[in-house]
Parts: structure tokens; C-alpha cells; sequence
């Protein structure tokens, strides 16, 4: 029997039990160990590992295509036998302190459909004896701090109208929405005005409002598309004849721990989103009106370390080792149902639902930049505190 009874990684730097970094922080924790008698140790070591995978089938020649990039693939001694001589152990639990500050340059931490981005940590403990070799994994989730730009305050205006037949008669349904902005940071509310006039002998079963994630994914220079809806606004309805719908001030949430537009420094998966506003007209009609949106990370919370400051625990034997692809784009047509469940490579962190968040990440407290005053970031969540206290109104109308 093993002497190891128990072996696991625990990180300082957690967040609602999510393990989740900005670039260039300092991941501190230790790897736990638990010994059933006295053990002769000959290393411990951690490895931190990640990785870009990308897989997809094309349809009308079966042939897959797969892609990978690495972004860290690095090993650190933490205990070594001094002169040949193992390190003796007693029995109980002993905690191995560990430190690794994480480049710049690492994108977000995603998974898609036809590709990931994911992060994990592994810890391995090595006796003289081989049963007594025990190795644990941690995986940790990346986002990446990017600002958003001033033109985001700027808000989306969107108009469209459909003709429609009825028998031998002809309408018309007109619409008109809207958002307060053109971007957010994730947890954060966008808030939505519109109004839709049915003047046709057409019925109106659904309005809807969402936020939609386009992901590209290149591999072998080939490209497939995927859109997928990450939240929505429904207003289930039955508008008939000379009805109207309005809405204002209807809150629409950016998603917490959805990564940035374009997932930079990431090569084979792309990213963009779009504010949609969709209306289901019977038989089978629909105006669909949509415009880009920009989403950012917030840096509150998680404030990077200064790197002059940084103390001497940090180990400058860790190496960094980068892969990229560089491919041509080229489309092709791909079964979205289709199901792939082994680009991933290994453990996957869970993502959330909404109401199970509480990230400090998101929260709106407030902190200075270098100059003593508030970042337009900063700037853009107060104005969002004052939006979120008016009322929202989703109202039938008659015309």
C-alpha cells in the first residue's frame, strides 16, 4: 500500500471556489499531501500546462480538423533531495508552497463548441518507492484584461419592417429597438428600449432580445462558424390586429465568465458578439435586427502584482514554451448539432450558472488608477448603477 493516502493543490487566490487569474498575476498555493506512515520523498514538483485545441468534421468529405496551441508548458522543482539524499517525511499531512507569476500574453479561458482554451495545474510527489508516486491536477480559468473603448457609450439604434400577406390583404409590422450602449464588461446590465407596431391581419407570438457569442474556429486552413445565444429578453405575446409592444429600460445582463471579443492571443479561435432583437411573426415570418457588440474585462478585484515589489519566493526556474498557428480561413459547411467531446484534453473547470456567481471580479466598488482618479471603466459601472435603478416597463399598446 502507498504511503501517500492523499494528494491535492490548494490555491490561495480563490474566488467563489473558481480559480481565476488575470495575465500576469502570481499564482501562489500549495500541493497537500497526505502520509499513512513515514516516507523517504525524493522530489516534489508542480506543472502548469496550457493549451488552444480545436477539432471539427467536415461533412462532405469526413475528414477531421484538428489544431493546437500551447501557451505555457512549464515545470518548477518545489522540493529536491539535497545531495542524493531523500527528504524523510513523518507521517500526517505536509503543505509544499509553490509560486508562479503567469505571462501577459495568455488568452482568456473559453470553451466552445468546436474548440477550448483551458488551464491546469499538476502536482507530483515522488518517493524512493514507485507505489509511493502520487500525482493531482487543479485546472484554473484565465481572463484577460481588456478596455473597452469610449464608443461604447454610444447607443444602438435599430430599425426594420416587414410586409406581409394575409389572405388578399397586405400589412405591415414595423419595429424600432435599441440599447444604452455598444459594449459591457461581463456581470454587467445593458438596458434596452424598443417598440413594434403590427398594422397586418398577422399575429405576434414572441419578441425577444438577446446576446449573441459568434465563435470561429481555424484549423488546416479551414474555418467553421458557430453562434450560440448566451442570454436573452423573451416577452411571449399574442399581438394581433393594430397592437403595439414597448419596452423600457428592459435589463439585458452581460454573462459573467464570457471571454473578451476577438479572445486575443489565441490564433485558431475567434470571438465576437451581437445584440439581437428578434421578432416572430405566425406562419413562420420574422424580423431579425442585429448589431456588433463589444465585451471587456473589468480589472476590479484583481489588482496585478507590481512587479518591482514581487518577493524572492517567486521561482525563476519556471520556462514558458509558445506554439501558433498562423492559417488561412476558408468555409465550409459543418453539422452545428454535430457533438465533439474530446478537443478538450483534460479537466475542465465548471462554469456557473448566473445565480451561483459572486466574483469580486464584477462587483462595482470603486478604485483609483495611478493618477488618482477613476478609469472610464470605472466610469462607465457608475453610470450602470444609475441606470439600474429605474423601472422597467414592458407594456401592450394600442395604435
Amino acid at each position: 500500500m502507498s504511503a501517500i493516502d492523499g494528494i491535492h493543490i490548494t490555491l490561495e487566490h480563490d474566488i467563489d471556489e473558481q480559480y481565476q487569474y488575470q495575465p500576469g498575476e502570481i499564482v501562489r498555493g500549495y500541493i497537500c499531501v497526505k502520509l499513512r506512515r513515514p516516507t523517504l520523498i525524493r522530489s516534489v514538483y508542480i506543472s502548469i500546462f496550457g493549451e488552444g485545441n480545436v477539432s471539427f468534421e467536415d461533412e462532405r468529405t469526413g475528414d477531421v480538423h484538428q489544431a493546437q496551441e500551447t501557451y505555457i508548458d512549464s515545470s518548477s522543482m518545489v522540493v529536491e533531495a539535497n545531495s542524493g539524499r531523500p527528504l524523510s517525511l513523518p507521517s500526517g499531512n505536509k503543505d509544499f508552497p509553490f509560486e508562479y507569476q503567469l505571462p501577459e500574453n495568455l488568452p482568456s479561458s473559453f470553451i466552445g463548441k468546436y474548440g477550448s482554451v483551458t488551464y491546469i495545474l499538476k502536482g507530483t510527489v515522488q518517493g524512493i518507492k514507485s507505489n509511493d508516486t502520487a500525482i493531482t491536477s487543479e485546472p484554473f480559468l484565465i481572463l484577460q484584461k481588456r478596455p473597452l473603448p469610449d464608443s461604447i457609450e454610444s447607443p444602438i439604434l435599430l430599425k426594420g419592417s416587414k410586409r406581409v400577406f394575409t389572405g388578399c390583404s397586405l400589412g405591415k409590422i414595423s419595429v424600432e429597438a435599441g440599447a444604452d450602449k455598444h459594449g459591457g464588461i461581463p456581470g454587467e446590465d445593458i438596458f434596452i428600449h424598443a417598440e413594434v407596431k403590427n398594422r397586418s391581419a398577422r399575429r405576434i407570438n414572441l419578441i425577444q432580445a438577446a446576446i449573441v457569442m459568434n465563435s470561429r474556429y481555424h484549423a488546416d486552413k479551414k474555418t467553421v462558424r458557430f453562434s450560440q445565444i448566451v442570454n436573452r429578453k423573451k416577452d411571449e405575446t399574442n399581438m394581433g390586429e393594430n397592437e403595439g409592444r414597448r419596452w423600457v429600460h428592459s435589463r439585458l445582463t452581460v454573462p459573467p465568465y464570457i471571454p473578451e471579443t476577438r479572445l486575443e492571443h489565441c490564433d485558431i479561435i475567434e470571438i465576437s458578439y451581437t445584440f439581437q432583437f428578434r421578432v416572430e411573426i405566425s406562419g413562420g415570418a420574422e424580423i431579425c435586427l442585429e448589431s456588433p457588440l463589444l465585451i471587456g474585462a473589468h480589472p476590479d478585484g484583481l489588482e496585478l502584482p507590481d512587479k518591482q515589489a514581487m518577493n524572492k519566493m517567486v521561482n525563476s526556474q519556471w520556462t514558458v514554451r509558445d506554439k501558433g498557428l498562423g492559417l488561412d480561413s476558408k468555409q465550409i459547411d459543418i453539422d452545428e448539432d454535430q457533438d465533439i467531446n474530446n478537443w478538450h484534453g483534460g479537466v475542465i473547470p465548471e462554469l456557473r450558472s448566473d445565480s451561483a456567481i459572486s466574483n469580486p471580479l464584477f462587483r462595482q466598488g470603486s478604485f483609483l488608477n495611478n493618477n488618482g482618479k477613476y478609469p472610464e471603466e470605472m466610469k462607465i459601472r457608475k453610470r450602470s448603477r444609475q441606470q439600474s435603478d429605474r423601472v422597467e416597463i414592458m407594456e401592450s399598446t394600442k395604435l
